[in-house]
């Protein structure tokens, strides 16, 4: 199985060192996985009253390569689905999509000081 890991808009500071992380460790489970070129984010999935992208707009919008089995969106961006406040990412049901928030992960966006996260 071959995963695709798909980076929309920068990451921040230590993107390079995230995405190998989340390479390894792909490949380790799944055999093959490769880190793909950034993309935006789309624009539609923004909601300004929130401050926030919607998760499954996010996940729509994502387009396996043809040689992907499965996509991996990593966003910076905080993320929330539906009714709910926030969510760390989404994934389809039996699908070949998922999407994952690093945001939240980060003790700055809670205005707590700088720790690495690797």
């Amino acid at each position: 199985m071959k995963v695709c890991i798909q980076p929309l808009r920068e990451l921040g500071r230590d993107t390079p060192v995230v995405l190998e992380f989340l390479r390894k460790s792909l490949e380790k489970l799944f055999g093959d996985c490769e880190v793909l070129e950034v993309a935006e984010l789309p624009a539609h999935a923004y909601n300004p009253a929130r401050d926030q992208y919607n998760s499954t707009a996010i996940l729509e919008s994502l387009k396996p390569e043809l040689e992907c089995d499965v996509v991996l969106g990593v966003v910076e961006a905080d993320l929330y689905a539906g009714n709910l406040n926030f969510v760390f990412g989404e994934a389809e049901l039996l699908g070949r999509r998922a999407v994952i928030s690093l945001a939240r992960l980060r003790s700055e966006f809670y205005g707590l000081p700088l720790i690495a996260i690797y």
